[in-house]
């Protein structure tokens, strides 16, 4: 039976090799994990096959929102998050 290092090195050139030369994505793969971010969630898969969730937040989050204070026309205000 093969551990899943070796599952990983597998799928990671499997991945490298799909594709036209030079029209082919280029993928950057790091050691495998339990855990993702995938939009706006961190997934994770337990040892025993429970999958969990959590917020996931960016590192460098910004909260790019425009308080109502701001100079924006008052029906802009109405269309902020």
């Amino acid at each position: 039976m093969k551990d899943n290092q070796t599952d990983f090195e597998e799928i990671q050139a499997q991945m490298g090799d799909f594709g036209e030369v030079g029209k082919s994505l280029e993928w950057e793969a790091t050691s495998p994990t339990n855990s993702v971010p995938f939009l706006d969630l961190q997934v994770s898969i337990t040892d025993t096959g429970t999958i969990t969730t959590s917020t996931y937040q960016k590192a460098r989050n910004n909260y790019l929102y425009r308080p109502p204070s701001s100079a924006q026309p008052p029906h802009i205000i109405y269309s902020l998050i």
